[in-house]
């Protein structure tokens, strides 16, 4: 009787832990066991299940904190909000946000939230060393659902870490002062906040590169749609560090074009650019340069100051003044890659650089000589070219000349008193 007693015993005990084994196995605590771990460590593209939870905030019954954390070269981490709405300014539950790193020009994903009932998201964020640049980094989120417009929202955010942290008894140089009052203004510990709104459509991005492969500075992106009856306008951006998202509301064929004042015009002619889909990111190089630049002189080769120089392309070479003051102010001398007319004045030593022209070929006319005859034997420049002469028309440039420079001074030689020659005339010694 005892043994029966001692076998069922163990038998319920056999139960109970097999019992306990399909509890760990289920789905619920399976998801919570991989919640507390960190993401993959992969920063080329998200993760695929999203960004891990905080097992911490998920069970204190608080709205639940990702990490986007990779394994390896994290040097800090940052903590990030936000809040997705729709046109009418409601917050938007259960969508798919990118957040990441921003370098160079490009994205580097470090996984992805779902905001909760209320539109709101907010995450912890590894800091990778390498995208660490004088003490700060640039962090995105990014809407990440198919069907919808993929506005980006950049932040540049300070570092505070022990490497940046001055010894307590050494003097703050006043860069060093700047430097830390700065990322006391723009980190801190405060959570980095985006507003991202939730519109139907597709998103191209890119980035915009000059001839060196740098990065552009202010530069003007538009991108056009190819219809029957030409190209149309769709979407137009003003980027500050060589960034663009351009929007578009429908599938199509499209044309991107770039101009960076200054630099140049480049352009992706053909973009086939779907709104279910995903499209590439694009690098533009602007390899066609916007300006003409050069001096003003005189017939003596003097520089001329505060001239008005214009530029005129080669095909008006003929044109009378009337013709080319009412052409200048029409929409004819407007194109997609830039302007076909400009003007700018020299400066205090005759120098002019015009700007935003488009790419071809040019004459160029100073002061009043718009008043004379057309001259077909005018010089003619392509965009691009540097250290132009340019000497008007004798006596046609009504314009200031520039001073001579100024002698050097000797204050250690005491000034020779004048004499009076044999000629009669004054002067030094």
């Amino acid at each position: 009787m005892l043994l029966a007693v001692v076998i069922a015993c163990a038998a319920a005990l056999f139960l109970l832990a097999r019992a306990g084994r399909r509890e760990l196995a289920t789905p619920a605590v399976a998801a919570g066991r991989a919640a507390s771990d960190p993401l993959p460590s992969s920063i080329e593209r998200p993760a695929e299940d999203g960004a891990a939870l905080d097992s911490d905030a998920a069970s204190a019954g608080t709205s639940r904190l990702a990490l986007c954390i990779p394994r390896s070269g994290v040097a800090s981490r940052r903590r990030c909000k936000g809040f997705v709405d729709d046109p009418s300014g409601r917050g938007v539950p259960g969508i798919a946000v990118e957040l990441g790193i921003a370098d160079e020009g490009l994205r580097f994903p470090l996984g992805r939230v779902v905001t909760d009932e209320h539109g709101r998201f907010e995450a912890e964020r590894g800091i990778l060393a390498d995208k660490i640049h004088d003490g700060a980094f640039i962090g995105y989120a990014r809407i990440a659902e198919p069907g919808y417009r993929k506005p980006t929202g950049l932040r540049r955010l300070f570092v505070e870490d022990e490497a940046s942290k001055p010894s307590p008894d050494r003097e703050l140089s006043e860069e060093e002062a700047e430097l830390r009052a700065a990322r006391k203004l723009g980190g801190g510990k405060e959570p980095a906040e985006f507003r991202l709104p939730l519109v139907p459509g597709g998103t191209v991005s890119g980035r915009v590169l000059d001839r060196s492969g740098r990065l552009t500075q202010s530069t003007e992106a538009d991108l056009y749609s190819r219809d029957p009856d030409g190209l149309h306008l769709v979407s137009s951006a003003h980027t500050w560090n060589g960034q663009f998202d351009l929007h578009f509301a429908g599938d199509g064929s499209f044309r991107l074009q770039v101009r960076a004042s200054g630099v140049g015009s480049g352009a992706e002619p053909d973009l086939d650019l779907r709104v279910e889909r995903e499209p590439e990111f694009v690098t533009v190089r602007v390899l066609h340069p916007d300006f003409l630049a050069g001096t003003l002189l005189d017939a003596a080769g003097a520089p001329l100051q505060h001239v008005v120089v214009r530029a005129f392309p080669d095909s008006m070479l003929l044109s009378e003044e009337p013709e080319l003051l009412r052409w200048s102010a029409s929409l004819a001398a407007k194109a997609i890659e830039g302007d076909l007319t400009g003007s700018c004045t020299t400066d205090t030593h005759g120098s002019f650089r015009i700007v935003d022209l488009a790419p071809g070929r040019y004459f160029l006319l100073a002061g009043s000589e718009i008043d004379l005859p057309p001259d077909p034997g005018r010089e003619v420049h392509a965009t691009g070219e540097e250290g132009i002469r340019l000497i008007p028309a004798a006596g046609e440039a009504k314009a200031d000349r520039a001073d001579p420079p100024p002698a050097a001074e000797r204050p250690d030689e005491p000034e020779k008193p004048a004499i009076r020659r044999s000629d009669g005339s004054f002067g030094p010694r």
